[in-house]
């Protein structure tokens, strides 16, 4: 009798600990720690995106990555606040930049 309440036991346990609650993990980076503010590029609507320009307008936004986006791209849609979007016409014009 003691060995079948052991295995039932066992058997019950490890379903019951697989429904434990798990704390959701926060990937978002602090503040200051790449976090994105396209605020301050304004001025970046009407220049021609060149490789300086990007890398200029991540350094400013304090972005940790940037994507250059053309007309018809695919891209994710997942919003990261770590991100620059530079939004470009077919002759790689900005006409967009914004955090995600």
């Amino acid at each position: 009798m003691i060995r079948f309440t052991r295995a039932f036991a066992a058997i019950v346990a490890v379903p019951l600990a697989a429904c434990a609650q798990v704390p959701p993990v926060d990937d978002t980076p602090a503040m200051g720690a790449g976090q994105c503010d396209a605020s301050k590029l304004g001025d970046l609507i009407g220049k021609t995106a060149t490789s300086a320009l990007v890398a200029d307008a991540r350094t400013r936004s304090m972005s940790r990555t940037v994507r250059v986006i053309k007309p018809g791209m695919a891209v994710t849609m997942d919003y990261r606040t770590d991100r620059l979007n530079i939004d470009v016409t077919e002759r790689n014009v900005v006409t967009a930049a914004r955090c995600g």
